[in-house]
């Protein structure tokens, strides 16, 4: 099972759900049949709910949820973006990756409104070469701009990171002493903070 018949056959997440030789790591694997997702899930009604049915149908115990998208903003995305808590958007000190978060806010406006009205976003910027100095030129506009829409965290370019994914193996195994490995643990860190602060807006 995967995501695909998660989504286009209503079959219980918990079925799809994998173990890893990582621990406390589960995952719902996709395949090429997750490109069909975006041809039949618009044909239903309330097509948006689908992804969030099945997680709440699903019980599941998880303390996090990280759901991967495709960089569009099709079916999948869209589904994932009414059924999460918090958008977490990577994106380049770059001009066009700058410029493309406006077109990201406008579906954001366009989630909150039609199916979700509690969702939060948060910048992380990656790829960043400090020496560069339109990089830095860039990262400090987004701040400016977004505030605490960014992330404090940032993510350096590190050559590690690129030979992790052919490894198979996530940074902090790849190699945790490496500035990648360091930086993705603080931005754990950093959304944990967030969680634990959210939870106690809810509760106050």
């Amino acid at each position: 099972m995967t995501s695909a018949n998660v989504l286009i056959e209503n079959v219980g997440i918990k079925s799809a759900i994998r173990k890893t030789d990582f621990p406390n790591l589960d995952l719902v694997p996709s395949n090429s049949r997750i490109e069909n997702v975006e041809q039949y899930l618009p044909m239903r009604s309330n097509y948006l709910s689908t992804l969030r049915n099945s997680i709440h149908a699903g019980l599941l115990s998880y303390d996090y949820i990280l759901m991967d998208c495709p960089p569009a903003l099709g079916a999948i995305t869209l589904n994932a973006l009414a059924a999460a808590d918090l958008l977490i958007i990577p994106t380049q000190a770059e001009y066009f990756s700058a410029y493309a978060l406006r077109n990201m806010m406008g579906s954001i406006r366009r989630i909150r409104q039609e199916s979700n009205p509690n969702l939060a976003y948060r910048i992380l910027v990656t790829l960043l070469d400090r020496r560069n100095r339109t990089h830095r030129n860039i990262f400090e506009q987004l701040q400016t701009t977004f505030g605490q829409g960014v992330f404090t965290t940032v993510i350096e370019i590190d050559t590690k990171l690129r030979e992790s994914p052919i490894a198979g193996i996530p940074i902090t195994q790849y190699r945790p002493t490496s500035r990648g490995s360091q930086q993705y643990r603080v931005l754990a860190q950093e959304l944990t903070e967030y969680v634990k602060e959210e939870a106690s807006r809810q509760t106050a």
